[in-house]
């Protein structure tokens, strides 16, 4: 447990020194940073209550670029295989990419299933998710995420285990690709019920592409009624 109180220092003095070293550089060169808390409530042997907040930055810690809320309902059908429905609402402010429109709301009904297995001590997931956009900037628009994730996660001890993974974002109509996410990270089990990660990903699209950190930090809950 202490080497959380010093791995929190040295990132969060690493982000000051580089957000004073990205000042002046354009948006698409500058390290951003998103931050996240996230819970997994499970409140039957099957069903579990998912919920997630987002800060996501164009830098570091200065220029937000969305807030992003995040509930789910998840069905365990066994070990390896679940499915979730949901709903999520962002609140955009794309200002700091220059003449673009004013801030709007986004929001987004998600349907997805997750398959997951072990090879050897590598745990494979396979995620695919469907998103259906609603937003408004001049008019009320919609649009279609059909999106798929593979992640490799292998642990490197009983608490810190280390990840890899890439997700393709198609739109449902042309242009087919819409953007691509790859990166890694490490994870530390904190607790049983508190988990910590670190990661970092390229967020490649057909336009400017964005480097981001990732700072989470994720409850498990256990809300079923005890006999």
């Amino acid at each position: 447990m202490k080497a959380i109180p010093v791995f929190l220092f040295i990132f969060f003095t690493t982000l000051t020194n580089l957000s004073s070293l990205q000042a002046q550089e354009e948006a698409e060169d500058q390290l951003g940073a998103w931050y996240i808390i996230g819970s997994s409530n499970k409140v039957a042997d099957k069903w579990t209550v998912t919920a997630e907040v987002q800060f996501r930055y164009y830098e570091i810690a200065g220029e937000i670029e969305r807030f992003k809320a995040r509930v789910g309902l998840k069905y365990n059908f066994n070990k390896n295989v679940s499915a979730r429905v949901g709903h999520a609402y962002f609140r955009v402010d794309p200002s700091y990419l220059g003449d673009l429109p004013k801030n709007f709301d986004e929001h987004r009904i998600y349907e997805e299933v997750t398959v997951q297995n072990l090879l050897g001590k590598f745990r494979l997931s396979h995620r695919y998710r469907l998103e259906h956009r609603f937003f408004s900037v001049d008019e009320i628009e919609t649009s279609h995420f059909i999106r798929y994730m593979v992640q490799l996660v292998y642990p490197l001890t009983e608490k810190v285990s280390l990840d890899l993974y890439d997700e393709v974002f198609l739109n449902a109509e042309q242009p087919f690709f819409a953007l691509n996410w790859l990166g890694g990270g490490v994870s530390y089990q904190i607790s049983a019920p508190i988990k910590v990660r670190l990661g970092y990903f390229r967020d490649s699209r057909d336009g400017p592409d964005f480097d981001r950190l990732m700072l989470s930090i994720n409850f498990k809950t256990d809300l079923r009624r005890k006999e």
